[in-house]
């Protein structure tokens, strides 16, 4: 149980009160990343997602959830809390847009080199999308670091 006044866990993700704040700058980044690796899914094995979602082709609401969840994340970081409003939302755009169009064209050739084989092409994109965001993740951490 979480100490009195520490936000709760659930499996490594901390549970924050639901407040405007908490909802884009926490919740929203989450549901990007979800949306991040159902896109790595979609993108490796896309007969798995066409099961599932058999009249809907839901992948450009997934890159869009993911685009918009990761600039949200990266907007919020404190090494850019003294730039202008404007390049911060231009650097958070930026940032996102290039880390969800380049993750597409390592997936697209990753499944040009995998075997046909649904479970190794949806067991690589998840764990590409797990190591990219976690990688990320910690990169935005040190250049915060030198702030």
């Amino acid at each position: 149980m979480a100490a009195p006044g520490k936000p709760k866990s659930l499996c490594g993700i901390t549970l924050k009160p639901l407040t405007q704040e908490n909802l884009l700058y926490h919740y929203a980044p989450l549901a990007g990343a979800a949306s991040y690796t159902t896109l790595s899914v979609s993108l490796s094995n896309p007969n798995m997602l066409r099961r599932l979602f058999p009249t809907r082709d839901i992948t450009n609401a997934l890159l869009f959830t993911s685009i918009a969840g990761t600039a949200l994340y990266i907007y919020k970081r404190p090494h850019l809390e003294k730039v202008s409003n404007q390049l911060r939302v231009t650097y958070s755009i930026y940032g996102a847009v290039m880390l969800s169009l380049s993750s597409i064209l390592v997936w697209s050739i990753l499944r040009y080199y995998l075997p046909d084989n649904a479970v190794v092409q949806t067991t690589t994109g998840v764990a590409s999308s797990v190591a990219l965001l976690i990688l990320g993740k910690d990169y935005l951490e040190l250049v915060d670091g030198k702030k």
